[in-house]
C-alpha cells in the first residue's frame, strides 16, 4: 500500500489528487509562461470542463495530456489560452464557395510557371478588388505569395493600406508571413481551403490570426472546398516525385 501511495495511488486504487497536483505543478514550471498559466495559475483564457473536449483542445493548444489529467484528478477545469470568440469556424456565407472557386482558378495559373498552386482573391462589396497566385519561382521572390499579391492589388484598388470591408479567400491556410500581412491590412474576414499542418498560421502550427495580443483579429473560416484545394497541391507535388 505504501508503494501505491508513492506512485500516486490512494488506498482504494484511485489516483491521489495531491500527488497528481504536485506532478502538474512541477511540470508546469517547465512550460512557457502562457501555457503555465493555463495549468497552474489564474485563468486567462476560456474555460473548458475536462473530458473529451478538453483532451482535443489540450492537444490543439499545446498543453500536455498529463497536465490535463492531473487537473482532472482534482475535479478542476482546464483553462485554455485561446482568444475569446476567435476560433476557426466552419460556417460559410452563401457566396463563399463562388469566390473560393475564383481563388482555385488563380491557383491553377501558378502551374503555368511551375509554382506551387495557391491562389487568393480579395472581395469587397461583392466585387473582386484583388487577386493573386503564388509567384515565388516566377519572380524569385520569397514574399511573392498569393495572399500578399492579392492584398497589394486590393490596397491599390481601395486607395489605402487598410483593406477594410473585405474578405480574403485563399486556397491554403496562410503562413506566418501572410497572416501577419492580413493583420496589418486590417482584413476583417479570411476564408481558406486546405489546412497546412507544416506552416499554417491560422491554428495549425501558429495562430497569428487569433493572437489576442495583436491589435486586430479577423474572423476566420477554414475548410471550404478543402478536398479540391488539397488535391491540386497533392497532384502538383506527386508529379515532381
Amino acid at each position: 500500500m505504501a508503494a501505491d501511495v508513492e506512485r500516486g495511488m490512494s488506498a482504494s486504487g484511485a489516483p491521489a489528487a495531491s500527488a497528481r497536483t504536485a506532478q502538474a505543478s512541477k511540470r508546469a514550471r517547465r512550460l512557457p509562461p502562457r501555457e503555465r498559466d493555463c495549468v497552474a495559475g489564474e485563468p486567462r483564457g476560456v474555460v473548458c470542463p475536462v473530458g473529451t473536449t478538453g483532451r482535443v483542445e489540450a492537444r490543439r493548444w499545446g498543453i500536455g495530456l498529463v497536465m490535463m489529467m492531473a487537473r482532472a484528478a482534482t475535479g478542476a477545469h482546464l483553462h485554455l489560452e485561446r482568444p475569446a470568440g476567435e476560433t476557426v469556424s466552419d460556417r460559410f456565407l452563401p457566396r463563399d464557395e463562388y469566390f473560393m472557386r475564383l481563388a482555385l482558378r488563380e491557383a491553377e495559373h501558378a502551374l503555368e510557371h511551375e509554382d506551387v498552386p495557391i491562389g487568393a482573391v480579395a472581395v469587397r462589396a461583392g466585387e473582386v478588388v484583388g487577386a493573386g497566385h503564388n509567384e515565388r519561382e516566377l519572380r524569385q521572390d520569397p514574399t511573392a505569395h498569393a495572399e500578399l499579391l492579392a492584398l497589394r492589388e486590393a490596397a491599390r484598388a481601395v486607395g489605402s493600406w487598410r483593406v477594410l470591408d473585405t474578405v480574403l479567400y485563399v486556397t491554403l491556410e496562410p503562413c506566418a508571413m501572410c497572416a501577419g500581412a492580413i493583420v496589418l491590412a486590417r482584413v476583417p474576414r479570411v476564408v481558406y481551403g486546405a489546412s497546412d499542418p507544416k506552416a499554417g498560421a491560422a491554428g495549425s502550427v501558429l495562430d497569428v490570426l487569433g493572437e489576442r495580443r495583436l491589435n486586430h483579429r479577423p474572423e476566420v473560416a477554414g475548410g471550404l472546398l478543402a478536398e479540391e484545394c488539397g488535391a491540386l497541391l497533392s497532384e502538383f507535388f506527386a508529379s515532381r516525385r
